[in-house]
């Protein structure tokens, strides 16, 4: 892979760190370095459908995230072991084309990732 690695590890609402990731995720894309990224823990929340934020008086993040190819993403992987712990079936996520990973590709992927950064 020895490409640039954003892990996306926190639920998409209620802190700044997905909203920051993706600020730093158009960033990279602006400046055309490429990267790589991956949902796991809470941030396989990210990736749901039909997610209404507005309670919380935030803008959804589904839509930014279904134009993650065209940030310069070169790889979207999101861990089954996430999406497993926490109930949520593959046809629940948004319509992206993700690669699943389970732990042992992660860690491959994380050691072979010239830079990480986790959000």
């Amino acid at each position: 892979m020895n490409t640039n690695l954003i892990i996306f590890r926190q639920a998409p609402y209620g802190t700044s760190y997905t909203g920051e990731g993706i600020r730093v995720l158009s960033s990279l894309g602006a400046f055309e370095v490429g990267c790589s990224v991956l949902f796991i823990d809470d941030g396989v929340f990210s990736l749901m459908k039909n997610q209404n934020p507005e309670a919380l008086e935030m803008k959804s993040l589904g839509k930014v995230l279904e134009s993650l190819l065209e940030f310069g993403v070169q790889d979207i992987l999101v861990s089954t072991e996430s999406l497993n712990q926490r109930g949520i079936q593959k046809e629940e996520l948004i319509d992206v084309d993700v690669q699943f990973v389970n732990n042992k590709e992660i860690r491959r992927i994380m050691q072979q990732s010239r830079n990480i950064l986790m959000f």
